[in-house]
């Protein structure tokens, strides 16, 4: 469903809330998973144990190592995405992945309000 369909200049941010963002069900599966392998290098190559890029990794390890390695685990939220009206990208070294810190998510947050003091300190 596309939610800001219809807006003129839509302003969108994708949080997930919580220190841990995932069900027992999804990471109860045993297959050993290449692609989230490469998504886990992608967060810190220090993460997979040797071998495990090339075989994979279980979705259950993913999401547990996804979640402890963002401010999910710290915070209680994970900033997945922003999207602003006049197209601007969120600089991070890592991207969003890589947000960890209040500091880090203050940053975002400024950003999405497009420094707006006002919005910013509300």
């Amino acid at each position: 469903e596309d939610l800001p369909a219809g807006l003129r200049q839509p302003c969108v941010m994708d949080v997930k809330m919580g220190t841990r963002t995932f069900l027992e069900e999804e990471a109860a599966a045993t297959k050993l998973r290449v692609d989230l392998a490469t998504k886990l290098h992608e967060i810190d190559p220090a993460l997979l144990l040797p071998g495990e890029r090339e075989r994979g990794i279980t979705k259950g390890r993913y999401l547990q190592q996804r979640d402890s390695q963002s401010s999910s685990a710290t915070l209680g939220l994970r900033i997945e995405g922003i999207s602003r009206p006049d197209g601007a990208t969120f600089e991070s070294r890592g991207g969003f992945k890589r947000l960890r810190s209040e500091e880090d998510i203050s940053r975002a947050l400024a950003f999405f309000v497009g420094g707006n003091a006002a919005a910013h300190d509300a």
